[in-house]
Formats: structure tokens, sequence, C-alpha cells
């Protein structure tokens, strides 16, 4: 069984210094580790070295002294603390790995009472039969054994997880594909198990209930003040990912309550803050703002408009509560838009963002899909090697320090949605080959990956991720 270090982590991180001591009673091999001078980080680095290697019963004892010390942090990261996959969840049983590798396609790994549902359906064909004529092999196999099945536990957990998962996450052809069989395959046999269409239904809705994502964006709109140096604007807002599939549906707006500067000039009707000031605001956005309408948020990912010359600022290196130093970008998805790309000035280079954004979401090789640039200047030269329609990514081969304003111009005239790049150079390795290594899966998931990686210290890492499809008010693509 593997645990899953960045989330580890951020259990860490939710206790109090006391509780993180207390914790450790029991541990004299990890707490003899500890020096004098050490910050709080080093020591959950020595933490977390250690249970990586003693990942048995020591680490089950040390979640539960956790657990003791801090009950309310322990709930909230319990479930993501085991990065497990199908084939452990089903050891013991006689599994044809196809079976699984195909199951794992379609579900959520970290989807611990699915995984538990997969295996009592399983245990109960093998209670059954003590020898199957023929182990399904995939799922189609797995249907045609439960056919002539009675248990409830098939047609009112098992199958209506399945549609359920699908029907939220599965939107494109093959997913349809495999959930319009599965519904035809249920409707054909709902007699046969006699179970009550309404009992099925009620199942499925309240499935789907439980797989809607939970993932709330904070979309955080900043701007440079036309008349006054080194003040901006902020607005906030909060999305769901029902906006993306639906762009027609409202943004919660959030209200910036920090004290503007006060101006001298009184017509001025925007309010101006320090940079200080905005981190404050971030801050208020996260933990005061959001849980009044999002009380129940799974995850929360933001993303800052930026105009082009603010694309060079660190925000994921920001501090959410500067006591603890705590860096926003290892708390949350830190992503950057580009708010100058949503002018009308590149409206004729919206089809092109667009259409470079549905190869994205297909992409499965985005190592090859992505350019790579020493970039010197030459706008011309990098947009006109973007406008190749197979390119959906921009990656630099060399720490990016200056120059952000020239190749957003790029990124504008190409459509292009990504790039990737380092603001110093790497403590291991190379520019190229660290970023290389985060473009070795699906494209889809890159933001996962870094934030990952800022989770490791000295990672400076900026991305721009513009879904042309979660935009703020007034730059909704028609």
């Amino acid at each position: 069984m593997k645990y899953n270090r960045t989330e580890v982590r951020k259990l860490l991180e939710a206790l109090t210094k006391q509780e993180f001591d207390k914790s450790l009673d029991d541990f004299s091999n990890v707490r003899q580790q500890f020096t004098d001078g050490q910050t709080q980080y080093d020591r959950f680095n020595i933490v977390l070295d250690y249970f990586e290697k003693h990942q048995g019963e020591e680490f089950s004892s040390f979640l539960k002294a956790i657990e003791e010390c801090n009950s309310s942090a322990y709930d909230k990261y319990s479930s993501q603390l085991v990065d497990s996959d199908f084939s452990e969840k089903f050891s013991n049983l006689k599994s044809d790995r196809k079976l699984i590798d195909e199951l794992e396609k379609i579900l959520p790994k970290n989807d611990e009472l699915f995984w538990k549902c997969a295996k009592n359906v399983y245990q109960y064909l093998l209670q059954l039969e003590d020898e199957l004529e023929d182990e399904p092999k995939d799922l189609d196999e797995l249907l045609k054994e439960l056919e002539d099945r009675t248990e409830q536990l098939v047609i009112l957990d098992f199958i209506p997880r399945l549609i359920a998962y699908m029907s939220i996450n599965y939107k494109q052809k093959n997913g349809r594909a495999i959930r319009n069989d599965l519904e035809k395959w249920t409707k054909d046999n709902l007699l046969k198990f006699k179970v009550n269409e309404s009992d099925f239904q009620k199942a499925l809705a309240q499935f789907k209930n439980e797989y809607q994502s939970g993932t709330v964006y904070l979309l955080v709109e900043i701007q440079k003040s036309k008349s006054y140096p080194n003040l901006f604007t902020i607005f906030g807002w909060l999305a769901t990912d029902k906006r993306i599939q639906a762009p027609e549906l409202g943004l919660i707006s959030l209200n910036a309550k920090y004290p503007d500067i006060r101006l001298n000039d009184t017509q001025d009707q925007e309010k101006h803050y320090t940079i200080e000031n905005l981190k404050q605001i971030i801050r208020d956005f996260i933990l005061v703002e959001i849980p009044k309408s999002q009380p129940k948020i799974k995850k929360l990912i933001i993303e800052f408009f930026l105009p082009s010359s603010l694309l060079g600022w660190e925000v994921d290196q920001w501090e959410l509560e500067p006591p603890n130093r705590i860096l926003l970008g290892s708390v949350h998805e830190v992503r950057i838009r580009s708010l100058d790309r949503l002018s009308l000035k590149y409206k004729l280079y919206r089809e092109k963002w667009k259409n470079k954004w549905r190869a994205v979401q297909q992409c499965e090789t985005p190592l090859q899909q992505f350019f790579p640039s020493h970039f010197n200047g030459d706008v011309n030269t990098l947009s006109g090697h973007l406008q190749n329609k197979q390119i959906v990514g921009l990656k630099l081969a060399s720490a990016l320090k200056s120059g952000h304003e020239d190749i957003a111009l790029a990124l504008y005239y190409s459509g292009t949605p990504i790039a990737l790049w380092y603001r110093c150079e790497p403590l291991e390795g190379d520019c190229e080959t660290q970023l290389n290594n985060l473009l070795q899966d699906r494209l889809s998931q890159l933001p996962e990956r870094v934030y990952e990686e800022r989770c490791q210290p000295e990672r400076h890492i900026s991305l721009i991720w513009d879904n042309p499809n979660l935009l703020i008010p007034n730059y909704q693509l028609q």
C-alpha cells in the first residue's frame, strides 16, 4: 500500500505545532532526527521520508495519533491519504488484469466505496460457484455473468455507480457508448432483478450527486491602476465545474473587503490596493467568503487573470498566511490566465484558441504537442512555430525572467492555450528535462502534476492554462 505524500503533507500542515509534536510522542526514531534551527517544513520532510520507508503498522499508528490530536483535520484528508490501485484492492481474488485495467480507466482510483462494491460483486460471483467456467475478462463479460443474478447489490449499487460516474465524467463519444450499453443492460434486466424502477432511479440520482466533483474555481482579475503606479484593482468570482459545461450560468461575485487606498481623485470609482493588500484579499476570499456560499468544497483551484505585463508575477509563491509562511501554490492549484487575450483586439484568433483547447482535452501524448523554445525575443518566429494545429502548448527550455509580454503575443496570435516555464533554474537537471517529466502523462492532469512539483522546495514553475470555456464576466466567448 502506497501513501500519497502530497496529501499527507497537507494533513501535517493542518496541525498546530503542539499537535504535530504530540503526534510524534511514540516515534523516537523520528524525533531524534530533529535539530535546533530546523524549519517546520524541514521537519515535515523528515517525517514524510521516514514513513515512506515504514508504511505498515507504524504509519497506521502515526495516523491514529494524528486523529487523536486533531480529528477534524484527519477527517478532512483521510480519504486521500492512500494511493493504492485496483489490483491491490482486488488482492486474493482470481481477477484478470484486463478487467482491472478497464475498470481503472472508467472509475477514479481514490473512489474507495466503488472499489469495495466492485470487490463485493466479484466475491459474490465466486461464492455462487466454486469455479466459474469463464472468468470475466472485461466489463462485457462481467455484465454477462451478472445477468442471471438476483442480488440487489448489483442493480442498486454497482451498476448505478458506473452509470452515474460516466454520465458526469465521460461525455465524449466512447464514454456515451459504454454508458448507453449499461443503461440498455439495466432496462433489460430490471424485471429479472425484481427491482422497482423508481428505486433504481433513486439510487442513480444519489450516486450522481455523490460524484459531482465538488471542485470550485476562484477566478481573480488583477489589473494595474491606469493612474497610480504600484497600485492595482482586484475582482473575484466563484465558479463550479457546472459553469464549464453550461457557460450561461452566472458566477458568484466576491467583494474585496480590505480597506482600499484613499486617493485624492474623488472621481475615480475603482478601489486601489497594494500587492500586500491583494494577498490579504485573496486570503479573505479563501478563508471567509468562499465557505459562506460553498461549504462542501472538495477542491479549490485558483485562476489569476493577469495582463501580459504581470505574467511574470510569482502568484503561486504568495503567502496565504504570512505568520505561518504558507505558500499559496503548495496549498491549492494555481493557474495563470491571460487577461489581455480576452480583449477585442484578439477576437480574430478566438476560433484557433477554442480549436486548440479541444485538442488539449483529447491529448494523450503531450510531450509531442508542446513546442520547445529558447525564446530570444523574436515574436514572429515563435508565433509561426505555434501556428501548427498539432501544437497545443509552449515549454521554455531555459528559465524565463523577462519577455513575458512578447511570449503572450505569440500565444494570442496562434491561439495556443498552454505555456509552461521555470522562473529560475531547477536544483536538479535542466529546465527542459524537468518540464519533459511533467509532460509524460495525460495533458488534462498537468495542473495537478505542477501542483505536486510546487509542493517540493524551490520549484518555481509558472503555468498558463487558458480554458476558453471558463472566463470572467464580460469576456465569455460566444
